[in-house]
């Protein structure tokens, strides 16, 4: 029933209305721009008044005086064209009135004269003769009275109803006014929800990540181990190339070095491979010296003892390059340090909370700043809801003397209907019907009026989504002083009220005016370019943002998604810890040559001629075969050395590997864990910035306003006026009606007139039928008025005084 209710309204003011406003406007010479625009930015800034005197401050030349006026003054006569029709709307409501006034005064001179006692003729009303058009004008009479009857209870109907819906739909206005007041909350909160999101996204992602590295402290074990090992078995290979090779000429002895002693590289006559896979070479130099403390066989004649050149290592020079190979790839702690770095994703909650900071404050202040309205708004709806029952009230005792007069109405026809009458019901119709019209109808039609057009007219510059807003933007030109100091949390009375909605309003701050409306002006116009269609801010924020759900507010800024991205630190995980970095820390296949340098250690042994061993016969020098032995079992034993440790490193080479494969699949994971996290808080970082929020907010403030109130006072105009005009009629039938048959005195012209649409002095017989509506006009004190009268009435006979008031026999008819 509402819906139907609001439809029918909405129906009433387009079709009905819209069409009286239009052919109204269309009567002034003015356009969107010479009329409506100046005049609603005079509203805007207050100086609504200034601006209405400026159009009857005028020069010789009609245009208006504007240096008489402190204040907005209208732009030309022809703006002043706009006035002057809201002017006239005003008036005609005044001369309405006083029409109606001057009716009622008129009506109580017959309202208070005695009735007819003129002898009457009983007559049915409900009686209709063929060809009786007495009858006929009864009949006529009947259906009119009916029909304006009707008309004014369909109309006052819809009248109430836009009253009622009319405070709804100020309700839902200021239900729109508190949800746009909270747009910097909103901000706050879209804010503070989306650094939660990043702290809950960083802070599993540093689960996850603590989950997927677990392995990560044993590689760096494994590591250290790897390194341990090669860097012995490269000292023990240096240690046993340079026992082998021996130390430079002019050295005074050439100690054999055991594990704890320092290899000097200076004390060794180290051999030169070239190639790389060649026997090597180098000077004589000095032998080194044995266990039994004879030097090295192998770097003696064998014949004469006497001292030789020593033989090149060849082995141990390629199981040092093998042990500098596998170091070298060999991941480090450094290396595997880098899988457990800080990723964007753990640094977006500190940028985030960094880049709200400068706007936490202005956003405090906004929010606070909007506090005051919010609490008038919220007292505002909670008055306008306990005291519904009063616009209810007020709605109805506004129309009831109209429902009352129809009842009147209604019932006086059907009495008549069944051949009764009582003039004291037409005369209380009467006088209710014109009480409504006087007091109540007139009046408020002419207060209707002062906001009706400039209401709709807003609103057809108010623009809806997706259209263009040019002609309000055109209302944020000019040059102001934005400094209004109002503060609605100390307006609560109906009377300031009234002054906000007029457009003015008093700041707390001693007697300085300004205006809330201006001051939203002034701070959307900050962002304005040269012309309302500039790429200014207000524009950019009008048709990109609020009339746009699917805008953002990082293009207004002019912010890119890359620039959101870099302020904020968020960037692929791949940037942090590149592909080469994860192959360089968990590649194992770089290493394999590892499995080399155990064969290369496991096959060392003195019977390759390489070291020179060999047996001594007996034309070798003596103590030959002693050396040897002994050249043998030091050299066996720095073998056994590297092959012990070689066994530990393959243990740890092992586990490194193992660790490897797993942590590699850990890692890719986390990396695309990493970007799918990263993405997600970006991605609703830029959401936060949707306009749908302003969008909805702007449509709950604009939809109550202009598709809603709009409507309402629209419907309550046409209502008002339509009722007032279908009562004219109805107020004329029902004095015509209420006065026949009474007769009216003035002591000044002593006149009688009688007029009697239903009964005569005496039955007059068989021609009943053929008998009209007549009336008697008598002077008693002019008897020559009253025989030239007589004589046009067709009766020759003179009438004196003495038969006064009898009226004639024969009657003029009309």
């Amino acid at each position: 029933a509402e819906a139907a209710a609001t439809s029918s309204l909405q129906w009433f003011a387009e079709g009905v209305s819209d069409p009286i406003l239009d052919g109204i406007r269309n009567n002034g010479a003015f356009n969107q721009s010479s009329g409506p625009e100046p005049f609603l930015r005079a509203f805007i800034d207050g100086e609504i008044v200034p601006y209405y005197n400026s159009c009857y401050v005028l020069t010789p030349q009609g245009q208006p005086d504007c240096h008489q006026i402190q204040g907005e003054c209208a732009p030309s006569e022809v703006a002043c064209g706009y006035v002057y029709m809201i002017t006239a709307l005003v008036l005609s409501a005044v001369i309405a009135t006083g029409i109606f006034a001057i009716l009622g005064i008129c009506s109580c001179g017959c309202c208070l004269c005695p009735a007819n006692t003129a002898p009457r003729r009983t007559r049915p009303w409900g009686s209709v003769g063929v060809g009786d058009s007495r009858s006929k004008i009864r009949v006529f009479t009947l259906y009119a009275l009916g029909l304006t009857a009707a008309l004014v209870t369909v109309f006052s109907v819809i009248g109430f109803l836009s009253m009622l819906e009319l405070s709804e739909d100020v309700l839902s206005l200021l239900d729109g006014v508190k949800e746009g007041s909270l747009v910097a909350a909103v901000l706050k909160k879209r804010a503070l929800s989306v650094i939660a999101l990043a702290d809950e996204k960083a802070e599993a992602f540093s689960n996850i990540k603590g989950d997927k590295l677990r392995g990560l402290p044993q590689m760096v074990d494994s590591v250290k181990q790897i390194q341990v090992s090669l860097a012995y078995m490269k000292a023990q290979t240096f240690r046993t190339e340079a026992f082998v090779e021996g130390c430079p000429a002019g050295v005074a002895s050439c100690e054999h070095l055991s594990n704890e002693d320092p290899l000097d590289t200076k004390n060794w006559n180290r051999c030169i491979f070239e190639p790389v896979d060649g026997p090597g070479k180098h000077d004589e130099g000095v032998a080194a010296t044995l266990s039994n403390g004879n030097p090295n066989p192998a770097c003696r004649d064998k014949k004469t003892g006497s001292p030789g050149v020593c033989p090149c290592c060849a082995k141990c020079d390629r199981l040092t390059r093998s042990i500098d190979l596998v170091s070298s790839q060999i991941p480090t702690s450094k290396d595997l340090g880098v899988l457990n770095a800080t990723f964007p994703i753990e640094e977006v909650p500190a940028a985030a909370k960094d880049a709200f900071s400068k706007y936490q404050d202005p956003l405090k202040t906004a929010t606070e700043s909007f506090e005051s309205l919010t609490k008038w708004v919220t007292k505002a709806q909670d008055t306008m809801v306990s005291k519904h029952w009063v616009f209810a009230l007020v709605a109805v005792g506004f129309w009831i003397p109209s429902w009352i007069a129809v009842g009147i109405v209604v019932f006086g026809i059907l009495l008549l209907a069944n051949h009764g009458n009582n003039r004291t019901l037409w005369w209380t119709a009467f006088g209710l019907g014109l009480a409504s019209c006087l007091l109540l109808l007139a009046p408020i039609f002419g207060f209707v009026s002062l906001v009706v057009i400039p209401f709709s007219d807003l609103c057809t510059v108010i623009p809806k989504n997706n259209q263009s807003s040019a002609a309000f933007l055109a209302l944020l030109e000019g040059d102001l002083d934005p400094d209004p100091h109002f503060d609605l949390a100390s307006k609560s009375s109906l009377g300031e009220l009234s002054g906000l909605l007029s457009g003015k309003v008093w700041s707390n701050r001693g007697d300085q005016p300004g205006t809330s409306l201006r001051a939203v002006r002034d701070t959307l116009q900050l962002g304005l370019g040269d012309s309302p269609t500039d790429s200014g801010f207000a524009s950019k924020l009008l048709n990109g943002c609020i009339l746009n759900k699917h805008g953002f507010i990082w293009d207004i800024m002019d912010i890119e998604r890359s620039q959101l991205d870099s302020t904020l630190k968020i960037q692929s995980a791949s940037a942090t810890v590149p592909p080469t970095a994860v192959a360089r820390a968990l590649d194992w296949r770089r290493y394999r040559d590892m499995s080399g340098i155990q064969g290369q250690i496991n096959s060392l042994d003195t019977e390759d001629a390489s070291f020179g061993v060999s047996d001594c016969g007996a034309a070798d020098f003596k103590g030959c075969q002693a050396d040897m032995e002994a050249y043998d079992k030091d050299l066996s034993g720095d073998f056994e050395k590297l092959k012990v440790n070689v066994g530990k490193f393959g243990l740890a080479a092992h586990k490194l590997v193992a660790l490897s494969e797993q942590e590699q699949n850990n890692v890719t994971a986390l990396l695309s864990g990493a970007d799918v996290a990263a993405q997600s808080i970006e991605s609703a970082i830029w959401n936060a910035g949707s306009c749908d929020f302003l969008n909805e907010k702007y449509e709950g403030f604009r939809a109550p306003l202009c598709d809603e109130m709009a409507f309402s006072i629209r419907a309550m105009w046409g209502a008002i006026l339509l009722a007032a005009l279908s009562w004219v009629p109805l107020l004329f039938l029902l004095l015509v009606i209420a006065i026949r048959g009474w007769k009216c005195w003035t002591s000044k012209y002593d006149f009688q007139l009688i007029l009697d649409m239903d009964e005569e002095e005496e039955d007059v017989g068989e021609d009943a039928e053929s008998w009209t509506p007549s009336f008697n006009l008598q002077f008693p004190q002019l008897s020559h008025f009253n025989r030239f009268w007589g004589s046009i009435t067709g009766d020759s006979s003179s009438i004196s005084q003495d038969e006064w008031p009898r009226p004639v026999n024969r009657q003029g008819s009309v």
